[in-house]
């Protein structure tokens, strides 16, 4: 939660809070639902396009949640067009 909660270093923390979820998913009580909540913050926050797959992945295989890994996978899809339009 210290991730989440230091918002001095939130753009360098934020790539962290896809292994932050795996780790919640594996060894924490209630773990998947931090987890879910942790990705689901990534919707918002939209880090960059690696992070918001990873999420993904995290959200299909682990969380077996499979709207919340198709909404990831779109982001990041429209991050890294967004990006490719500014270039």
């Amino acid at each position: 939660m210290a991730l989440r909660d230091d918002d001095r270093n939130s753009r360098h923390n934020l790539p962290l809070t896809t292994e932050l979820a795996r780790l919640c998913c594996s060894k924490a009580t209630d773990g998947e639902e931090l987890a879910l909540e942790l990705l689901n913050e990534l919707l918002v926050t939209k880090p960059d396009p690696t992070t918001m797959r990873k999420a993904a992945e995290i959200a299909n295989n682990d969380l077996h949640d499979l709207e919340l890994a198709r909404n990831l996978t779109d982001t990041a899809l429209k991050i890294s067009s967004d990006h490719a339009e500014s270039d």
